[in-house]
């Protein structure tokens, strides 16, 4: 079998197992993970190439949603949070002009990865140590621009995810924009094996192995958009949205907006000659195939609650369209 076809397959397979995520009822149980950090040599030297990876067509939305959503003329200062080699901090200072980009992470050699960066590329983004749940050295309302990127199923368990909600909340102003997205916990092991498997080959012609062990246990630590939602702070200046890609929900994106802000706006806002910068020719189908099932997606809005939307009780939430 060709190798064109094989990777064919195996991206049919991966299909399969996303829509077949939509459908059904959970039944996996979260697994969290044993390593709270990701600061391994094989995981560290995958993340450093991290933009030649699948990963990139899910950053490419959230940096479309951003551009979309956020006013050109106060793009000031932003923090991404849990930064690991600070690629995506790079592609807000490079592609949505942010004056000033500050990263944090609790991975030392991460944050190694990140600081060399700035030297070959000639950015001038501050790195510092921190942890998500506690961000002690940051006073609130510092940022514009909150971000938080495949990281918070790291944490240990809902207490710990609302404390990083809480401090995303703490720091960003009431003008300014939250963003997170993570992986969406499957709704089965079988899921979660063909996922698994349809990108472990292309991750290791790319050197890449590290990050698909680390794909396995980020699935299974995932959480799923009802525990995400029942998280949130409760913020009277902060309206949130949450994004399913339609038909196959491999991510979910969850947006913080000001109260005047109602709607989320969606759609491709980047030319094909910026996309052709941002990834790689190989990857470019699945950028399209990304694009199609995200930004045509209805954005969930939460509508507000009186009752605790941080409790660790399983409740059914409330959400409008």
């Amino acid at each position: 079998m060709g190798i064109e076809m094989k990777k064919f397959l195996l991206q049919v397979q991966f299909l399969i197992a996303g829509i077949g995520n939509g459908w059904g009822s959970p039944r996996l149980i979260r697994t969290p993970e044993k390593l709270l950090i990701t600061d391994n040599e094989q995981s560290v030297e995958g993340f450093s190439n991290i933009l030649n990876n699948f990963l990139i067509t899910f950053y490419v939305q959230a940096l479309a949603v951003i551009e979309n959503n956020f006013p050109e003329k106060i793009r000031a200062e932003a923090l991404d949070i849990c930064c690991g080699s600070g690629h995506f901090a790079k592609l807000v200072n490079r592609h949505l002009n942010f004056h000033k980009v500050y990263g944090v992470d609790l991975s030392e050699p991460q944050l190694h990865v990140a600081k060399e960066q700035n030297k070959i590329f000639q950015t001038d983004i501050n790195y510092s140590l921190g942890d998500m749940t506690d961000l002690k050295n940051i006073a609130e309302n510092s940022f514009n621009l909150v971000t938080n990127l495949d990281s918070l199923h790291h944490v240990k368990d809902l207490s710990d995810l609302a404390k990083a909600y809480a401090e995303m909340d703490r720091v960003c102003r009431p003008d300014g924009m939250i963003l997170a997205l993570d992986l969406i916990r499957p709704k089965s092991s079988w899921i979660v094996e063909k996922m698994v498997k349809a990108i472990s080959s292309e991750n290791a012609k790319k050197n890449q192995s590290g990050l698909t062990i680390d794909y396995y246990y980020s699935l299974n630590a995932a959480f799923v958009p009802e525990e995400h939602m029942s998280c949130l702070p409760k913020n009277e200046n902060r309206n949130w949205f949450i994004i399913k890609p339609r038909f196959v929900p491999l991510f979910q994106i969850i947006v913080g907006l000001p109260k005047n802000k109602k709607k989320l706006k969606m759609g491709m806002p980047f030319s094909y000659k910026t996309l052709f910068k941002l990834v790689p020719k190989d990857l470019f189908l699945e950028l399209i195939a990304v694009n199609l099932i995200t930004q045509t997606a209805t954005p969930t809005k939460l509508e507000r609650r009186e009752d605790d939307l941080s409790s660790n009780k399983s409740k059914k939430m409330n959400l409008v369209a």
